[in-house]
Protein backbone atom coordinates (compact mmCIF):
# COMPACT_ATOMS: atom_id res chain seq x y z
CA UNK A 1 0.00 0.00 0.00
CA UNK A 2 3.20 2.23 0.65
CA UNK A 3 4.56 1.66 -2.55
CA UNK A 4 1.29 2.56 -4.08
CA UNK A 5 0.90 5.74 -2.04
CA UNK A 6 4.77 6.64 -3.21
CA UNK A 7 4.19 6.11 -6.82
CA UNK A 8 1.15 8.50 -6.56
CA UNK A 9 2.79 11.19 -4.91
CA UNK A 10 5.73 10.38 -6.85
CA UNK A 11 9.77 9.46 -6.27
CA UNK A 12 13.23 10.93 -6.93
CA UNK A 13 16.12 8.72 -6.94
CA UNK A 14 19.19 10.99 -6.30
CA UNK A 15 23.00 10.82 -6.01
CA UNK A 16 24.72 11.86 -3.36
CA UNK A 17 28.28 13.00 -3.47
CA UNK A 18 30.09 14.34 -0.09
CA UNK A 19 33.09 13.91 2.24
CA UNK A 20 31.04 12.22 5.07
CA UNK A 21 27.95 10.47 4.06
CA UNK A 22 27.13 10.08 7.65
CA UNK A 23 26.60 13.81 7.59
CA UNK A 24 24.31 13.52 4.61
CA UNK A 25 22.39 10.85 6.83
CA UNK A 26 22.03 13.20 9.60
CA UNK A 27 20.94 16.42 7.88
CA UNK A 28 17.74 14.28 6.09
CA UNK A 29 16.48 13.02 9.60
CA UNK A 30 16.84 16.61 11.29
CA UNK A 31 15.14 18.07 8.05
CA UNK A 32 12.33 15.33 7.83
CA UNK A 33 12.93 13.80 4.87
CA UNK A 34 12.21 10.36 4.09
CA UNK A 35 14.63 8.26 2.36
CA UNK A 36 14.77 4.75 1.60
CA UNK A 37 16.83 1.83 -0.90
CA UNK A 38 20.09 3.21 0.45
CA UNK A 39 22.93 1.84 -1.63
CA UNK A 40 26.66 3.24 -0.80
CA UNK A 41 28.90 3.15 -3.48
CA UNK A 42 32.05 4.26 -1.96
CA UNK A 43 34.58 7.20 -2.18
CA UNK A 44 31.86 9.40 -0.66
CA UNK A 45 29.04 8.27 -3.27
CA UNK A 46 25.74 7.31 -2.23
CA UNK A 47 22.35 6.68 -3.06
CA UNK A 48 18.98 6.56 -2.21
CA UNK A 49 15.44 7.32 -2.88
CA UNK A 50 13.07 9.88 -1.31
CA UNK A 51 9.62 11.98 -2.89
CA UNK A 52 9.15 15.41 -4.22
CA UNK A 53 9.50 17.35 -1.66
CA UNK A 54 12.17 15.41 -0.14
CA UNK A 55 14.03 16.58 -3.36
CA UNK A 56 13.56 20.10 -3.19
CA UNK A 57 14.51 20.05 0.45
CA UNK A 58 17.33 18.29 0.14
CA UNK A 59 18.75 20.19 -2.48
CA UNK A 60 18.17 23.35 -1.22
CA UNK A 61 20.58 22.19 2.04
CA UNK A 62 23.40 21.41 -0.57
CA UNK A 63 23.13 24.59 -1.84
CA UNK A 64 23.28 26.46 1.63
CA UNK A 65 26.25 24.43 3.09
CA UNK A 66 28.18 23.70 0.07
CA UNK A 67 29.34 20.55 1.94
CA UNK A 68 27.78 17.85 -0.39
CA UNK A 69 26.20 17.77 -4.10
CA UNK A 70 22.57 16.26 -4.88
CA UNK A 71 21.71 14.69 -8.28
CA UNK A 72 18.46 13.29 -9.46
CA UNK A 73 19.11 9.98 -11.16
CA UNK A 74 15.52 8.64 -11.79
CA UNK A 75 11.95 10.28 -11.61
CA UNK A 76 9.02 8.17 -11.40
CA UNK A 77 5.79 8.74 -10.22
CA UNK A 78 2.12 10.44 -11.64
CA UNK A 79 3.23 14.01 -11.26
CA UNK A 80 5.96 13.21 -13.96
CA UNK A 81 3.55 11.05 -15.99
CA UNK A 82 1.48 13.61 -16.07
CA UNK A 83 3.64 16.30 -17.37
CA UNK A 84 4.80 14.29 -19.84
CA UNK A 85 1.55 13.87 -21.22
CA UNK A 86 0.06 17.34 -20.37
CA UNK A 87 -0.46 18.36 -24.06
CA UNK A 88 -2.11 14.65 -25.03
CA UNK A 89 -5.90 15.39 -24.30
CA UNK A 90 -6.84 12.46 -25.64
CA UNK A 91 -4.22 10.61 -23.19
CA UNK A 92 -5.18 12.27 -20.42
CA UNK A 93 -9.12 11.57 -20.96
CA UNK A 94 -8.43 8.29 -21.31
CA UNK A 95 -6.53 8.29 -18.02
CA UNK A 96 -8.83 10.26 -16.02
CA UNK A 97 -11.19 7.82 -17.45
CA UNK A 98 -9.01 4.63 -16.35
CA UNK A 99 -8.69 6.11 -12.93
CA UNK A 100 -12.37 6.37 -11.86
CA UNK A 101 -13.07 2.97 -13.53
CA UNK A 102 -10.35 1.96 -11.02
CA UNK A 103 -11.84 3.78 -8.20
CA UNK A 104 -15.54 2.29 -8.59
CA UNK A 105 -14.20 -1.14 -9.44
CA UNK A 106 -12.49 -1.05 -5.71
CA UNK A 107 -15.95 -0.89 -4.33
CA UNK A 108 -16.10 -4.52 -5.32
CA UNK A 109 -15.24 -7.36 -4.92
CA UNK A 110 -13.48 -9.46 -7.18
CA UNK A 111 -11.21 -12.07 -5.28
CA UNK A 112 -12.19 -14.02 -2.57
CA UNK A 113 -9.68 -15.75 -0.25
CA UNK A 114 -10.68 -18.13 2.15
CA UNK A 115 -7.87 -18.96 5.34
CA UNK A 116 -8.08 -21.10 8.49
CA UNK A 117 -10.08 -24.10 7.22
CA UNK A 118 -8.92 -27.66 7.44
CA UNK A 119 -11.97 -29.57 7.64
CA UNK A 120 -14.58 -27.79 5.81
CA UNK A 121 -13.54 -27.72 2.01
CA UNK A 122 -13.04 -24.08 0.34
CA UNK A 123 -15.72 -24.79 -1.82
CA UNK A 124 -18.75 -25.19 1.07
CA UNK A 125 -17.51 -21.96 2.31
CA UNK A 126 -17.68 -20.20 -0.73
CA UNK A 127 -20.96 -21.68 -1.94
CA UNK A 128 -22.73 -20.95 1.50
CA UNK A 129 -21.08 -17.45 1.00
CA UNK A 130 -23.07 -16.97 -2.15
CA UNK A 131 -26.11 -18.16 -0.97
CA UNK A 132 -25.62 -14.61 1.23
CA UNK A 133 -24.80 -12.73 -1.59
CA UNK A 134 -21.12 -12.88 -1.08
CA UNK A 135 -19.85 -13.41 -3.76
CA UNK A 136 -17.90 -11.53 -7.00
CA UNK A 137 -19.15 -8.16 -8.10
CA UNK A 138 -20.44 -8.18 -4.49
CA UNK A 139 -20.23 -4.29 -3.69
CA UNK A 140 -18.05 -4.18 -0.20
CA UNK A 141 -20.55 -1.32 1.48
CA UNK A 142 -22.78 -4.10 1.60
CA UNK A 143 -21.60 -6.59 3.43
CA UNK A 144 -22.86 -6.87 6.90
CA UNK A 145 -20.37 -9.26 8.74
CA UNK A 146 -22.48 -9.84 11.98
CA UNK A 147 -25.13 -11.18 9.70
CA UNK A 148 -22.72 -13.25 7.41
CA UNK A 149 -21.77 -14.22 10.70
CA UNK A 150 -24.83 -15.39 12.30
CA UNK A 151 -25.79 -16.80 9.47
CA UNK A 152 -22.78 -18.84 8.15
CA UNK A 153 -22.68 -20.41 11.69
CA UNK A 154 -25.92 -21.89 10.82
CA UNK A 155 -25.32 -23.11 7.40
CA UNK A 156 -22.01 -24.90 8.35
CA UNK A 157 -22.45 -26.04 11.91
CA UNK A 158 -18.07 -27.38 11.77
CA UNK A 159 -17.69 -23.68 11.97
CA UNK A 160 -17.13 -21.68 15.58
CA UNK A 161 -16.32 -18.37 14.24
CA UNK A 162 -16.05 -16.68 10.99
CA UNK A 163 -15.17 -12.52 9.30
CA UNK A 164 -15.06 -11.26 6.59
CA UNK A 165 -12.03 -8.70 5.89
CA UNK A 166 -12.02 -6.52 2.58
CA UNK A 167 -9.06 -5.49 1.42
CA UNK A 168 -9.36 -3.56 -1.49
CA UNK A 169 -11.39 -5.78 -3.81
CA UNK A 170 -10.19 -8.66 -2.46
CA UNK A 171 -12.09 -10.23 0.35
CA UNK A 172 -10.42 -12.34 3.30
CA UNK A 173 -12.46 -15.01 4.66
CA UNK A 174 -10.91 -16.08 8.37
CA UNK A 175 -12.65 -18.87 9.72
CA UNK A 176 -12.26 -21.00 12.82
CA UNK A 177 -13.47 -24.34 13.22
CA UNK A 178 -15.22 -26.57 16.38
CA UNK A 179 -12.91 -28.35 17.87
CA UNK A 180 -14.02 -32.24 18.08
CA UNK A 181 -15.72 -32.59 22.08
CA UNK A 182 -13.54 -34.82 24.20
CA UNK A 183 -15.00 -38.16 25.06
CA UNK A 184 -16.81 -38.19 28.74
CA UNK A 185 -15.92 -41.75 30.11
CA UNK A 186 -18.57 -42.50 32.76
CA UNK A 187 -16.46 -44.40 35.52
CA UNK A 188 -19.67 -45.45 36.98
CA UNK A 189 -21.34 -47.30 34.41
CA UNK A 190 -20.49 -50.94 34.39
CA UNK A 191 -18.41 -52.12 31.67
CA UNK A 192 -16.78 -55.02 29.68
CA UNK A 193 -14.04 -55.75 27.48
CA UNK A 194 -14.76 -57.65 24.43
CA UNK A 195 -12.76 -59.34 21.76
CA UNK A 196 -13.10 -56.38 18.48
CA UNK A 197 -11.38 -59.36 16.54
CA UNK A 198 -10.72 -63.00 16.31
CA UNK A 199 -7.09 -64.51 16.86
CA UNK A 200 -5.06 -66.47 19.73
CA UNK A 201 -4.14 -64.13 22.98
CA UNK A 202 -0.67 -63.40 23.77
CA UNK A 203 -0.86 -60.91 26.51
CA UNK A 204 -2.84 -60.02 28.81
CA UNK A 205 -2.82 -56.23 30.64
CA UNK A 206 -5.65 -55.64 33.24
CA UNK A 207 -6.39 -52.28 34.32
CA UNK A 208 -9.80 -52.87 36.00
CA UNK A 209 -12.04 -55.95 35.77
CA UNK A 210 -11.60 -59.74 36.16
CA UNK A 211 -10.05 -61.59 33.75
CA UNK A 212 -11.68 -64.73 31.81
CA UNK A 213 -9.58 -65.78 29.27
CA UNK A 214 -5.42 -66.65 29.84
CA UNK A 215 -3.16 -66.64 27.69
CA UNK A 216 -2.56 -69.19 24.58
CA UNK A 217 -6.47 -69.12 24.55
CA UNK A 218 -8.52 -68.40 21.37
CA UNK A 219 -11.36 -66.10 20.95
CA UNK A 220 -14.15 -65.15 18.75
CA UNK A 221 -15.21 -61.87 17.82
CA UNK A 222 -17.39 -60.88 20.33
CA UNK A 223 -16.08 -62.76 23.21
CA UNK A 224 -15.80 -61.29 26.57
CA UNK A 225 -12.42 -61.28 27.88
CA UNK A 226 -12.68 -59.00 31.30
CA UNK A 227 -15.90 -58.59 33.01
CA UNK A 228 -16.39 -55.69 35.71
CA UNK A 229 -18.53 -57.33 37.92
CA UNK A 230 -20.66 -54.77 38.16
CA UNK A 231 -18.45 -51.99 37.89
CA UNK A 232 -15.85 -50.35 35.13
CA UNK A 233 -13.23 -53.16 33.44
CA UNK A 234 -10.38 -51.91 31.25
CA UNK A 235 -7.19 -53.45 29.77
CA UNK A 236 -5.24 -54.15 26.84
CA UNK A 237 -5.61 -57.62 25.51
CA UNK A 238 -2.98 -57.93 22.38
CA UNK A 239 -3.58 -61.11 20.14
CA UNK A 240 -2.61 -62.88 17.33
CA UNK A 241 -4.27 -62.33 14.47
CA UNK A 242 -4.54 -63.38 10.53
CA UNK A 243 -5.60 -61.51 7.70
CA UNK A 244 -6.16 -62.46 3.78
CA UNK A 245 -6.41 -59.57 0.84
CA UNK A 246 -6.15 -59.46 -2.61
CA UNK A 247 -5.01 -56.95 -5.04
CA UNK A 248 -6.03 -57.22 -9.02
CA UNK A 249 -4.34 -55.30 -11.68
CA UNK A 250 -4.88 -55.56 -15.39
CA UNK A 251 -1.30 -56.33 -17.39
CA UNK A 252 -1.76 -53.88 -20.18
CA UNK A 253 -3.88 -50.46 -20.90
CA UNK A 254 -3.59 -47.28 -22.88
CA UNK A 255 -0.80 -45.04 -22.81
CA UNK A 256 -0.84 -41.23 -24.20
CA UNK A 257 2.25 -40.53 -26.82
CA UNK A 258 2.29 -36.64 -27.49
CA UNK A 259 2.55 -35.55 -30.76
CA UNK A 260 3.70 -32.35 -30.34
CA UNK A 261 1.42 -30.36 -31.67
CA UNK A 262 -0.79 -27.71 -29.58
CA UNK A 263 -2.90 -25.08 -29.86
CA UNK A 264 -3.23 -21.57 -27.70
CA UNK A 265 -6.22 -19.65 -26.93
CA UNK A 266 -6.43 -16.53 -25.30
CA UNK A 267 -9.83 -14.71 -23.65
CA UNK A 268 -10.54 -11.46 -21.53
CA UNK A 269 -11.96 -12.09 -18.36
CA UNK A 270 -14.34 -9.13 -17.11
CA UNK A 271 -15.79 -10.00 -14.34
CA UNK A 272 -17.74 -13.53 -13.98
CA UNK A 273 -17.74 -13.19 -18.16
CA UNK A 274 -14.43 -13.61 -21.01
CA UNK A 275 -14.61 -12.18 -24.13
CA UNK A 276 -12.72 -14.76 -26.40
CA UNK A 277 -10.31 -13.89 -29.19
CA UNK A 278 -10.98 -16.81 -31.38
CA UNK A 279 -13.40 -18.00 -33.14
CA UNK A 280 -14.44 -21.57 -33.15
CA UNK A 281 -15.36 -23.40 -29.33
CA UNK A 282 -14.19 -26.75 -30.48
CA UNK A 283 -11.68 -28.63 -29.23
CA UNK A 284 -9.12 -28.03 -31.90
CA UNK A 285 -8.10 -32.12 -31.35
CA UNK A 286 -9.86 -35.47 -30.91
CA UNK A 287 -7.42 -36.92 -27.70
CA UNK A 288 -5.81 -33.61 -26.04
CA UNK A 289 -5.06 -32.47 -22.80
CA UNK A 290 -6.34 -28.86 -21.57
CA UNK A 291 -4.24 -26.41 -19.29
CA UNK A 292 -5.60 -23.23 -18.26
CA UNK A 293 -4.10 -20.30 -16.80
CA UNK A 294 -5.33 -17.43 -15.65
CA UNK A 295 -4.31 -14.35 -14.81
CA UNK A 296 -5.75 -11.24 -13.30
CA UNK A 297 -4.63 -7.69 -13.55
CA UNK A 298 -2.72 -6.66 -9.79
CA UNK A 299 -2.61 -2.97 -8.44
CA UNK A 300 0.95 -2.17 -6.76
CA UNK A 301 -0.86 -2.32 -3.29
CA UNK A 302 -2.00 -5.73 -4.15
CA UNK A 303 -5.87 -5.34 -4.76
CA UNK A 304 -7.66 -7.00 -7.64
CA UNK A 305 -8.92 -5.61 -10.94
CA UNK A 306 -12.10 -7.10 -12.30
CA UNK A 307 -10.26 -7.83 -15.88
CA UNK A 308 -7.83 -10.39 -16.61
CA UNK A 309 -6.12 -12.76 -19.25
CA UNK A 310 -7.17 -16.77 -19.75
CA UNK A 311 -4.86 -18.48 -21.42
CA UNK A 312 -5.80 -22.50 -22.75
CA UNK A 313 -3.08 -24.23 -24.32
CA UNK A 314 -4.67 -27.84 -25.71
CA UNK A 315 -2.32 -30.60 -25.87
CA UNK A 316 -2.70 -33.04 -28.88
CA UNK A 317 -1.63 -36.99 -27.78
CA UNK A 318 -2.66 -40.34 -29.18
CA UNK A 319 -3.41 -43.28 -26.81
CA UNK A 320 -1.53 -46.96 -27.61
CA UNK A 321 -2.02 -50.05 -26.13
CA UNK A 322 0.84 -50.72 -23.58
CA UNK A 323 1.61 -54.00 -21.46
CA UNK A 324 3.02 -53.59 -18.41
CA UNK A 325 5.69 -55.31 -16.70
CA UNK A 326 4.51 -57.89 -14.36
CA UNK A 327 7.34 -57.77 -11.82
CA UNK A 328 6.38 -53.81 -11.78
CA UNK A 329 2.84 -54.53 -11.17
CA UNK A 330 3.84 -56.84 -8.27
CA UNK A 331 5.68 -54.01 -6.53
CA UNK A 332 2.91 -52.19 -6.96
CA UNK A 333 0.25 -54.51 -5.53
CA UNK A 334 2.50 -55.81 -2.72
CA UNK A 335 2.85 -51.76 -1.25
CA UNK A 336 -0.62 -50.98 -1.52
CA UNK A 337 -1.39 -54.29 -0.10
CA UNK A 338 1.13 -53.85 2.98
CA UNK A 339 -0.27 -49.87 3.47
CA UNK A 340 -4.29 -51.21 3.39
CA UNK A 341 -2.87 -53.73 6.65
CA UNK A 342 -1.21 -50.84 8.23
CA UNK A 343 -4.36 -49.37 8.46
CA UNK A 344 -6.21 -51.98 9.44
CA UNK A 345 -4.54 -52.56 12.45
CA UNK A 346 -3.79 -49.27 13.44
CA UNK A 347 -0.84 -49.36 15.87
CA UNK A 348 -0.66 -52.96 15.53
CA UNK A 349 2.50 -55.13 14.52
CA UNK A 350 3.18 -57.21 11.25
CA UNK A 351 5.01 -60.27 12.21
CA UNK A 352 4.93 -62.15 9.10
CA UNK A 353 3.31 -62.21 5.87
CA UNK A 354 3.79 -63.93 2.14
CA UNK A 355 2.60 -63.08 -1.32
CA UNK A 356 1.05 -65.54 -3.82
CA UNK A 357 -0.21 -64.38 -7.43
CA UNK A 358 -2.19 -65.84 -10.12
CA UNK A 359 -2.82 -64.78 -14.00
CA UNK A 360 -6.35 -64.99 -15.48
CA UNK A 361 -8.00 -63.15 -18.29
CA UNK A 362 -4.91 -60.34 -18.76
CA UNK A 363 -4.48 -59.44 -15.25
CA UNK A 364 -2.47 -60.24 -12.17
CA UNK A 365 -4.15 -61.43 -8.84
CA UNK A 366 -1.84 -61.00 -5.45
CA UNK A 367 -3.11 -62.50 -2.06
CA UNK A 368 -1.88 -61.36 0.94
CA UNK A 369 -1.77 -63.57 3.87
CA UNK A 370 0.06 -62.16 7.07
CA UNK A 371 -0.07 -62.41 10.69
CA UNK A 372 -0.30 -59.85 13.11
CA UNK A 373 -0.43 -58.49 16.73
CA UNK A 374 -2.57 -56.36 17.43
CA UNK A 375 -4.67 -55.06 20.60
CA UNK A 376 -7.91 -56.67 20.35
CA UNK A 377 -9.63 -55.27 23.29
CA UNK A 378 -12.96 -53.48 23.25
CA UNK A 379 -14.74 -51.55 25.91
CA UNK A 380 -18.43 -52.18 25.57
CA UNK A 381 -21.32 -50.98 28.35
CA UNK A 382 -23.53 -53.69 30.10
CA UNK A 383 -26.43 -52.12 28.13
CA UNK A 384 -25.10 -52.29 24.47
CA UNK A 385 -24.03 -55.67 25.02
CA UNK A 386 -27.30 -56.71 26.60
CA UNK A 387 -29.08 -54.94 23.74
CA UNK A 388 -27.07 -56.77 20.92
CA UNK A 389 -27.26 -60.53 22.40
CA UNK A 390 -31.24 -59.43 22.67
CA UNK A 391 -30.98 -58.70 18.78
CA UNK A 392 -28.82 -61.78 18.06
CA UNK A 393 -31.52 -64.04 19.83
CA UNK A 394 -34.63 -62.30 18.00
CA UNK A 395 -32.81 -62.84 14.99
CA UNK A 396 -32.18 -66.14 15.66
CA UNK A 397 -35.38 -66.95 16.48
CA UNK A 398 -37.22 -65.09 13.56
CA UNK A 399 -34.66 -67.22 11.09
CA UNK A 400 -35.41 -70.55 13.14
CA UNK A 401 -39.19 -69.68 12.38
CA UNK A 402 -38.43 -69.08 8.52
CA UNK A 403 -37.31 -72.71 8.57
CA UNK A 404 -39.60 -74.72 9.90
CA UNK A 405 -42.57 -72.58 7.24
Amino acid sequence: MEGAVNYIKGTVRVKVRARYEERVINICTYLGIKFWNIERGGDGNLEFTTTIGGYRKLRRAAEKNGSFTVKPISRKGVPFLMWKVRKRYILLAGLGVFIFMMTISSMFIWQIEVRGNEKVSTEEILGALGELGVDIGTNTFKLNNRMIQNNMLLMIPELSWITVNTQGSRAVVIVREKLEKPEIIDYDKPTKVVAEKTGIIEKITVLRGIPLVEEGDTVLEGDVLLDGDGGRADGEIIARTWYTMEEIMPLSGEKKEYTGHSTVRYSIKLGKKYIKLYFSGRNPYTDCDKITMEKAAVMPDGSVLPFGLRREEFIEYETKEESFDLERCLELMEKRLLSRLSEEIDDGEIVSYEFNHTLTDGAVTLTMKAQCLENIALVRSDEDLLYSQQNLEEFQTNDRTDNQR
